[in-house]
């Protein structure tokens, strides 16, 4: 089952799975201003009025002629919230534990997607469904931030432009629907305290102008005038810094994160993690989270002590890209680079064709690996109809 029909699956059965009842929940959007970065983050809060939340939906409308996402991942759930955090590997979670699903879309795509329904063409769609799908709990999702996502500014003349929630849902920790709203709509705009991009004007001042005189035994003298033309003044703009970004977003210097810290190209809270750690772990980035062992869960090879992560077949429902595995062997050829053996792909016949042996062992490492992939993706299709069936 594909991701997005798992995650419609679990907000049919999970988020909506009996009776509204009455609950003054409310989530908003907390827009920013757009400063010299030419980006601004958005944050959706939520206020459950202490009632208690398990999972929610959302989605989000801008007008993509004013600004964009530039992927789906440019959302992130706030580390304190999300599944990777230690105690969510305990035997009961004792965190919240929630996993941010989210879909990016154009409200001008054919068919028309799922939440567009009304909307012109260029208007984008952003779909956010906070759930317990990674790490199964009832655990309830605290008030304030829920996750944060960094828009970029496409046209100042189109500011302020304008953010709407629509299509929300709720539902508490073992499943009750419950009823809430959403506030009004957020507006992004320039920081009006933000000074534009200044402009850096050198003057060159030309030599005094010099009159050299050459004197000589014959009684002409010769005077000389020379004059010094100086170049014409260039404007010389200066870099417009970024915007400080919040903690996980990619960075190049310790200077672009509000922590004052990059690592493993992530703002983090740490100014270095300790060996076996690293910043950018997926889901998490922006803590110093220690590398997945072998077995375990991975979206990314950066998040694995063996530096591989095994991609895992689409059709087995899980919610990650793959497994932590150890690597690949590496490929090895016969013979010098650059010098075809005889009866090996670069030697031509008389036609002009290249030979190819099948029997030599680099051809032999192809079939091996595919027959190897073709052994586990038939053990991974019996293990998934063994789980059907009972």
């Amino acid at each position: 089952m594909r991701p997005i029909a798992q995650l419609a699956v679990t907000v049919g059965l999970v988020a909506f799975a009996a009776s509204p009842t009455t609950a003054a929940i409310e989530v908003a959007l907390d827009a920013g201003l757009v400063g010299a970065g030419r980006t601004v983050i958005v944050a959706l809060r939520l206020d459950a009025d202490g009632e208690s939340v398990g999972g929610l939906q959302a989605d989000i409308l801008f007008d993509r002629r004013a600004v964009r996402l530039d992927s789906a991942a440019s959302c992130r759930i706030e580390a304190a919230l999300g599944d990777r955090l230690d105690a969510c590997s305990e035997d009961v979670a004792l965190a919240p534990c929630k996993t941010l699903n989210r879909h990016l879309a154009d409200c001008g795509a054919a068919p028309t997607v799922p939440g567009c329904a009304g909307q012109p063409p260029h208007v984008g769609r952003l779909r956010a469904i906070v759930a317990a799908t990674a790490i199964p709990n009832h655990n309830p999702i605290p008030d304030g931030v829920v996750f944060r996502c960094e828009f970029s500014l496409v046209d100042e003349n189109r500011l302020p432009a304008t953010l709407t929630l629509a299509n929300t849902g709720f539902s508490d920790p073992v499943g009750t629907r419950l009823d809430g709203s959403a506030s009004g709509p957020a507006v992004i705009a320039i920081d009006p305290t933000d000074p534009p991009p200044t402009s850096t004007v050198t003057n060159t001042i030309a030599p005094t102008a010099t009159a050299p005189r050459t004197a000589t035994a014959l009684p002409t003298r010769t005077r000389t005038h020379t004059r010094t033309v100086a170049p014409t003044p260039t404007a010389t703009p200066s870099p417009t810094p970024r915007e400080p970004r919040a903690l996980g977003f990619d960075c190049l210097s310790d200077q672009e994160c509000l922590s004052t810290h990059c690592v493993d190209a992530r703002c983090c809270e740490a100014a270095e993690c300790d060996v076996g750690e690293t910043c950018a772990m997926s889901r998490i980035e922006g803590q110093c989270t220690p590398l997945r062992e072998l077995g375990a869960d991975c979206d990314a090879h950066g998040d694995c002590a063996s530096a591989y992560c095994d991609p895992v077949l689409r059709f087995e429902e899980v919610s990650f890209a793959g497994r932590c595995a150890p690597p690949p062997p590496p490929f090895e050829t016969d013979g010098a680079a650059g010098e075809p053996e005889p009866g090996h792909a670069g030697d031509d016949d008389d036609d002009g064709c290249a030979i190819v042996d099948e029997s030599s062992p680099a051809w032999g490492l192809w079939l091996g690996l595919a027959l190897l992939l073709m052994s586990r993706a038939m053990q991974r299709i019996r293990r998934s109809r063994d789980v059907r069936r009972s």
